[in-house]
C-alpha cells in the first residue's frame, strides 16, 4: 500500500513539473510573441508615420506648384511635367515602405521627394518671375511702340507739312526767280547803251600812214564804223565795250580773226552770232562820241552793207550803208 502511494506521488511530481515545464514553455513562447507583436506595431506605426508624412509633402508639393500655375502654356506644360515625376517619386516611397519594409531607404527617398519638389518649385518661380519681367518689358515696348508710332504720326504730319510749304517755296521760289529774272534782263536792257546814229565810211591809208575818205570799194584799206550813244542815266560813267558787226551785200559777216573779229551770244535769243570788231571806250552817261576801226585783208565788194552794234550782247543800234 505503502509503494503504491509512492509511485502515486512519483507519478503526480513528474505531472506537475511537465506542467510546470508546459507553463514556463508557453509563457516565454507568450513574451517572444508578445515582442515580436510590438516591434511589427512599431513598424506599422513607423510605416504609417513615413506615408502620412509622404502624402502631406507631397501634396504641399503639388499645392505649391499649383499655385504657380498661371497662362502661359510652356510653364503649366513644366509644372505637370513635374507634378508627374514626383508622382513617381512618390511610388518609389510606397514601394519601399509596404513592398520592401525598407523604411530607412524609404525616408531618404521621401527627402529626395521633398529636395526635388522644392527645386522644381524654385525653377519654376524663377521661370514666372522672368516671364513677368519679359511681359512687363513687352509692355513696355508696346507702349513706346505706340508712342513712337504717334510720333511718327506727327511727324509725318509735320512732314507733309513741310512738303507742301517747301513746295509752296519752291513754286514762289522759281516764280522770284523767274521774275528776277525778267527784271535783270529788263535792266541789263536798260543798261545797254543804245546808238543814236551810226555811220560806216571807207578809207584809203597811204604810205605816211595818213587816212583818206573814200567812196570805193576797191579803193577802201580801212572801214570806220562811228556813232554817237544816246543819254543814259541808269548807267554809270566807265569803260564800255561795243562789238561792231559788218554784214556785207551777200549777207555774210566781215571776219578777221587777227583784226580782232569773234562772237557773241545775242541775249534776246541766246543765239551765237559772228562779229566784226570790238572795242571798249570811255563812256560818259549823258552821250559819247566814238569810232571804231576796220582793217580787213581783203577787197571789200560794191553794194549795201548792214551794220548792227551790240553792247551788254543786246542790239543797241543799227544802220545801211552804199558802198560803190
Amino acid at each position: 500500500m505503502a509503494r503504491s502511494n509512492n509511485n502515486l506521488n512519483a507519478i503526480l511530481l513528474v505531472g506537475l513539473i511537465l506542467v510546470l515545464g508546459l507553463a514556463g514553455f508557453l509563457w516565454f513562447q507568450n513574451n517572444k510573441l508578445s515582442g515580436q507583436i510590438d516591434t511589427q506595431k512599431k513598424e506599422m506605426l513607423d510605416i504609417e508615420k513615413i506615408n502620412t508624412e509622404l502624402e502631406q509633402d507631397y501634396q504641399t508639393a503639388l499645392n505649391s506648384l499649383e499655385e504657380l500655375r498661371g497662362s502661359n502654356e510652356d510653364l503649366n506644360s513644366l509644372i505637370e511635367q513635374q507634378k508627374t515625376e514626383l508622382e513617381a517619386q512618390k511610388g518609389k516611397v510606397a514601394s519601399l515602405l509596404y513592398a520592401k519594409k525598407d523604411l530607412t531607404a524609404a525616408r531618404t527617398e521621401l527627402e529626395n521627394l521633398k529636395t526635388q519638389a522644392s527645386i522644381y518649385v524654385n525653377e519654376i518661380t524663377k521661370l514666372r518671375d522672368e516671364n513677368n519681367q519679359l511681359v512687363l518689358a513687352n509692355s513696355d515696348l508696346i507702349r513706346s511702340n505706340k508712342v513712337l508710332e504717334t510720333e511718327n504720326d506727327s511727324a509725318k504730319t509735320v512732314i507733309t507739312s513741310l512738303d507742301a510749304a517747301n513746295k509752296e517755296l519752291t513754286e514762289v521760289r522759281a516764280q522770284i526767280t523767274s521774275e528776277n529774272e525778267v527784271l535783270s534782263k529788263k535792266v541789263e536792257i536798260a543798261e545797254a547803251v543804245k546808238i543814236n546814229k551810226i555811220s560806216l565810211e571807207g578809207f584809203k591809208i597811204n604810205r605816211s600812214g595818213k587816212e583818206r575818205e573814200r567812196k570805193r570799194a576797191r579803193s577802201i584799206d580801212m572801214l570806220k564804223t562811228c556813232f554817237v550813244t544816246e543819254s543814259n542815266l541808269i548807267t554809270e560813267n566807265s569803260s564800255e565795250n561795243f562789238k561792231v558787226r559788218i554784214i556785207d551785200p551777200a549777207g555774210k559777216t566781215l571776219y578777221l580773226e587777227n583784226a580782232g573779229s569773234g562772237e557773241l551770244t545775242k541775249k534776246s535769243d541766246n543765239t551765237l552770232v559772228q562779229y566784226t570788231v570790238s572795242k571798249s571806250i570811255p563812256y560818259e552817261s549823258r552821250g559819247t562820241e566814238a569810232c571804231i576801226d576796220f582793217t580787213p585783208n581783203f577787197e571789200l565788194v560794191n553794194g549795201n552793207y548792214l551794220v548792227e552794234m551790240y553792247n551788254k550782247g543786246y542790239l543797241v543800234g543799227q544802220g545801211e550803208f552804199l558802198i560803190k
